[in-house]
């Protein structure tokens, strides 16, 4: 099993568990917020540890 699609499966049976503990005990706005900070925590993760597919100045379309 890819990544991927472990992280889909574990998002779609443990994110409404985690959110409805979170919205149920300390508010409704708060699922929102942590959900929003994972996010920009795994944007900064992709752009600091991603490679370059193309280099600067290049276009994908000049191979074909």
């Amino acid at each position: 099993m890819s990544f991927v699609t472990m992280g889909f499966g574990l998002g779609m049976g443990l994110g409404p568990l985690i959110a409805g503990g979170l919205a149920g005990y300390v508010g409704f706005k708060v699922p929102f917020y942590v959900v929003g900070g994972f996010c920009l925590v795994a944007a900064a993760w992709v752009w600091r540890w991603a490679k370059e597919s193309i280099a600067p100045g290049e276009w994908a379309l000049d191979e074909v």
